[in-house]
This record gives structure tokens, C-alpha cells and sequence, in this order.
């Protein structure tokens, strides 16, 4: 993108060359380094926070639960959401521990790297990772 746009080519012929909106390549154009484009999710406090750490140790002793099983434990507690909120939390995995967000091309970094090359603390990001994400 960068170096379309050095060469004196404009936004949208960038985004018709490379098949993207001209949203997308404004931001693109006005990020210095891709790095810049990271966005984490950023949520606000729900219903559902106060029961969050009751939530993780449920799952973490039992990992199969059902949510309607969860929804009447901590209906028991005094939580007044719905099912539906608890549901998109879980389903956001908000109740899960606490993770720095990995930018797509970190990720494909480390799992595309020799297990040697990488130092000690990538290889403990890459072996909390979930199996399916190390195929």
C-alpha cells in the first residue's frame, strides 16, 4: 500500500489495484507501521462482569457445562441479565483468563517459526494457545 502511494498513485486506484474499499485504504495509508492497525476488542462493563471469576473457576472444574445450568447458578447469586447476555460474554470469551491481544501477523509468526529460534517467552504463548490453532 505504502509503496503504491510513494510511487504517486492515489487512494483509489490503490484500492481498485488492490481490490479494497477506499475506507480501508485510508487507514491503511494513514497507519506508519501495521502494527498501528491493531484493534483490541474494547468492551464495556455488562451485567455479567460481577459474576466473571465465579464463571472461569465453574469452567475451569467443569469445562462441558451447559450455559443454562451456569445462567441458574448465578440467578442464584442475584444476577438479573438474560441468557441471551450471558451467552454473547461466554461466546466473546470474556469469562476466559485475562490474554494480551496477538495481532494476526504475530500469531502466523510463531507458528510459522522454528520451535528453536523462538525465545522462552514465545514458546509459552504458543503452548497456552488452544491445540486447534497449532495444526
Amino acid at each position: 500500500m505504502h509503496g503504491l502511494l510513494e510511487k504517486g498513485i492515489g487512494l483509489l486506484d490503490c484500492g481498485r489495484r488492490l481490490n479494497l474499499s477506499l475506507n480501508t485504504v485510508k487507514r491503511y495509508a494513514r497507519a506508519s507501521e501495521p502494527e498501528r492497525l491493531r484493534r483490541v476488542p474494547q468492551y464495556r462493563p455488562t451485567l455479567v462482569d460481577p459474576y466473571r471469576d465465579y464463571l472461569r473457576r465453574r469452567r475451569t472444574e467443569e469445562p462441558g457445562v451447559p450455559v443454562t445450568r451456569l445462567l441458574e447458578e448465578i440467578r442464584g447469586l442475584g444476577y438479573p441479565g438474560s441468557a441471551n447476555l450471558l451467552t454473547r460474554y461466554l461466546n466473546q470469551g470474556r469469562a476466559d483468563e485475562d490474554r494480551a491481544h496477538l495481532s494476526p501477523r504475530r500469531a502466523a509468526r510463531l507458528l510459522l517459526s522454528r520451535p528453536d529460534r523462538l525465545t522462552a517467552g514465545q514458546q509459552e504463548l504458543l503452548a497456552r494457545s488452544p491445540p486447534h490453532a497449532r495444526r
